[in-house]
């Protein structure tokens, strides 16, 4: 049953103080949630009388005189929509509530004449606000902690970023204005923390990188598979870099739970307690930020309930009641070496097969492959600064043919294990000991046999380390038959044939 108060202004406060000291008070917050103490409304207050019992008390309180505030005394702020003043007063019309709302507190400090003057004069103010009125809603995202309380900046931290200019990818990322993809427009964020940093060596396969950016751009929800080493998590990370946006990574495990992601409560060092966000929340919050969800099919079951609702609704919802919606430009990108369908290689452990429901939740699954050999040489030449482009040309070549090898299209033959190569060779190792330590030795016994064998047959050590060295390349040992027919045993396997 509805309780039939009429509660007038003079007493609001009082009221809202009783019903704070009530035991269940803060169980009844939560319950509406979580509202602030200045979204303490008047239909807020007659729902706590009801729900808390205290409708004797308040008509108690009525029955006396209305407490006089003392000069000094701090008085909480109404806030009372037109709708709760002419519930106060369901005989009047809209014009005379809303009138008389602003005369009667005054009626007992002035005399008649000036009070007709002051209706006089509000007279045309209040027509004009009761006239229709075109509706603009503004949604602002506040952060607060547990209490309602607006959360302290330090407990945030970050600049907020901006929407700045626009440019074209071509000019982000020195793509040929050939390329039909040049003019895409992008746009450029200011501004903000987070932002990963540049590396200005990156390369990338411009149609791939197309995909992914316009996607971003349009703010779809986008799932990058591939496998390990082929560039998933730089290329977002270097989009980020590029346009100024700040960027989060989340590899995810088996043993994660939502409270790792959405935050938790702690003590506040004052005998409560706040909420802190996680670092999913916080990311959720930023305006635009890209989220990279990376190894998204390791996540356990109860977190990809949590992230389809954010991938499809774009908000989340916390334990104290908060929804927290995506903030302006955030763009989420799940990284996986599986396309969803989980690991039937045994090198991904820990993978499952994705739910049908939030692979569908992807507006774009693109295919992400190793460079082409051209880019893939330029880049390990980038990444290893003072190695020459012919021995680079020569080790991505070896890769590539390596990579064709039955049974080694999903082992992780990438730039990276390349890099690591060269690298060890420039510091002084031999060829021999930095291919051993750098692909051989993280390989299963058949694969690392072939391998090896291929090595010896595709590779000229002595032609690499004197392209390193800037020697002229010295002319094979011999031209015997049967060694020219050994070093073209694996053509069949190389980039070229």
């Amino acid at each position: 049953m509805t309780i039939n108060i009429q509660l007038p202004a003079e007493y609001r406060n009082a009221v809202r103080t009783l019903i704070r000291k009530h035991a269940d008070f803060e169980a009844f917050r939560i319950a509406n949630g979580s509202f602030a103490s200045r979204d303490f409304t008047h239909g807020l207050i007659m729902s706590a009388i009801e729900t808390l019992g205290l409708e004797t008390e308040v008509r108690d309180m009525l029955s006396k005189p209305a407490p006089v505030v003392e000069r000094g005394e701090r008085v909480e702020p109404e806030s009372v929509s037109l709708a709760e003043m002419l519930s106060d007063a369901p005989e009047q019309d809209a014009a005379g509530a809303m009138m008389s709302s602003v005369i009667e507190p005054l009626s007992p400090f002035l005399a008649p004449t000036i009070i007709d003057r002051v209706r006089g004069a509000l007279a045309p103010i209040v027509d004009l606000a009761l006239k229709p009125a075109v509706e603009k809603i503004v949604t602002k995202t506040v952060m607060v902690d547990s209490d309602g309380l607006p959360a302290e900046p330090a407990s945030f931290g970050t600049s907020i970023a901006t929407r700045g200019t626009k440019t074209t990818l071509g000019k982000l990322y020195g793509i040929s204005n050939r390329n039909k993809f040049a003019n895409l427009p992008v746009q450029l964020w200011a501004n903000g923390d987070g932002v990963p940093a540049l590396d200005p060596y990156y390369v990338a396969e411009p149609s791939t990188l197309a995909r992914l950016v316009s996607a971003c751009e349009r703010g779809r929800n986008t799932w990058l598979a591939g496998p390990s080493g082929s560039g998933k998590s730089t290329m977002p990370e270097q989009y980020a870099a590029r346009t100024g946006r700040p960027f989060v990574r989340i590899g995810f495990q088996r043993a994660f739970e939502p409270v790792d992601l959405l935050g938790m409560k702690e003590p506040n060092g004052k005998g409560g307690m706040r909420w802190v966000d996680g670092v999913l929340t916080k990311a959720v919050r930023t305006p635009g930020t890209v989220i990279m969800l990376d190894e998204i099919t390791s996540a356990p079951a109860g977190l990809l309930m949590v992230l389809q609702t954010l991938l499809d609704m774009r908000f989340l919802t916390l334990s104290t009641g908060e929804r927290v919606p995506c903030a302006e430009g955030v763009v989420f990108v799940c990284g996986d070496n599986t396309r969803g369908f989980g690991d039937t290689t045994g090198l991904y452990a820990g993978t499952m097969t994705a739910n049908a429901a939030l692979v569908d939740r992807m507006a774009r699954m693109i295919i992400v492959d190793y460079l082409p050999a051209a880019l893939e040489a330029e880049a390990l030449a980038n990444h290893t600064i003072t190695a020459p482009r012919v021995a680079c040309d020569r080790v991505v070549a070896f890769v590539g043919s390596a990579r064709k090898l039955p049974g080694f299209e999903d082992r992780p033959l990438s730039l990276r294990r390349m890099v690591a190569f060269v690298e060890m060779v420039q510091d002084g190792f031999t060829v021999s000991d930095a291919f051993e330590d750098t692909f051989l030795s993280r390989m299963p016994d058949a694969e690392r046999a072939a391998l090896k064998m291929h090595w010896s047959a595709a590779f000229d050590g002595a032609a690499f380390a004197a392209e390193m060295a800037g020697a002229p390349i010295p002319a094979p040992a011999s031209d015997a038959p049967e060694q020219v027919a050994a070093r073209g045993a694996f053509d069949a396997y190389d980039g070229n044939s």
